[in-house]
């Protein structure tokens, strides 16, 4: 048994997961930090795993952590480290630290360069600064993740999911099966698959946020009010122009986005700040007029949002 591989094929999944959400357009801030945040969590444990399982003794810092001696004899002297765990009681293995990411980096750098003669010095320490930048407050929502930075760190995921198929940490059960599989999908990765020229290409060419922009009338320059018209108080609200348009009953059936209201507004937010949706501000009503039976009424003007797109929908 690998006393690691489920943590880390959870961890892995984890980090693929938020790197095609960005490679399918959502590319705010908050994605870009829950991607390196979970490919360095997924390298991390699936690094230690392989040590682990080479019984490199380095992968507890024994030293720095009062490991008592008789469990450092006992651990210096297994020949079996996953089985060394695996016999372990919770008590015990609190008092067990690993090393840090900090020297997987060093470890790791090395290690690849003489096995696979691959050099992925440049693109891990990108990954250790993004992270120590996140751990120490100092995150530029606006410049987190640069684009060059990304590719950096698409290259690192495209790496390690080959070499930790090879080095049998991650179980690719379904290898070979179709493209379409399911499960396959959770874990695959192939950097060959996308194209890296831009954020914004990112967005234009997303089918899910392709399919948000169908549910817009595209812009009328002759006829303003030829959108999904919403009213509002303060149509300048991006987040409450979102909710509306989430929650709207349209007299065909109820539109499916097919995300959740949180990942909607995200993209709804990208989709204004790329200028490929826009929201107008106007007023609506503001008539007399008289009912069946006669009787006058009055009808106050009141703000309305107009949304349109400014960019062809699929």
């Amino acid at each position: 048994m690998k006393i690691l591989q489920n943590h880390f094929t959870i961890s892995w999944q984890i980090a693929v997961y938020n790197c095609k959400l960005i490679l399918d357009g959502l590319i705010d801030s908050t994605q870009q930090k829950l991607f390196v945040s979970s490919l360095q969590n997924a390298i991390e444990i699936g690094c230690k795993q392989i040590m682990i399982d080479e019984c490199d003794y380095r992968v507890v810092d024994y030293g720095l952590k009062r490991m008592d001696s008789s469990l450092a004899q006992a651990y210096l002297s297994s020949t079996d480290l996953n089985a060394f765990f695996g016999a372990l009681d919770s008590d015990t293995l609190s008092k067990l630290y690993s090393i840090e990411f900090n020297e997987i980096v060093d470890i790791f750098s090395k290690k690849i360069d003489s096995e696979k003669g691959v050099n992925l010095k440049d693109q891990l320490n990108v990954l250790k600064k993004l992270r120590n930048n996140e751990t120490h407050f100092y995150i530029d929502s606006s410049n987190y993740l640069p684009f060059s930075s990304f590719k950096k760190l698409c290259e690192l995921l495209n790496f390690f999911f080959q070499y930790f198929v090879e080095k049998n940490v991650l179980d690719r059960k379904w290898f070979g099966k179709t493209a379409e599989d399911n499960e396959d999908q959770l874990i695959r990765f192939d950097i060959s698959e996308y194209s890296f020229h831009s954020y914004q290409y990112f967005v234009k060419n997303s089918n899910t946020n392709l399919y948000i922009l169908k549910f817009f009338p595209l812009f009328n320059e002759t006829n303003r009010l030829d959108g999904v018209v919403l009213e509002f108080k303060d149509a300048e609200d991006v987040y409450s122009v979102a909710y509306s348009v989430f929650n709207a009953e349209q007299e065909v059936e109820r539109t499916n986005f097919f995300v959740n209201f949180n990942e909607f507004y995200r993209r709804f937010k990208i989709l204004e700040e790329e200028r490929l949706i826009q929201i107008e501000q106007d007023y609506g009503g503001g008539f007399r007029g008289e009912d069946e039976c006669g009787h006058e009424f009055e009808e106050e003007a009141h703000e309305i949002a107009i949304v349109t797109r400014r960019y062809p929908a699929r």
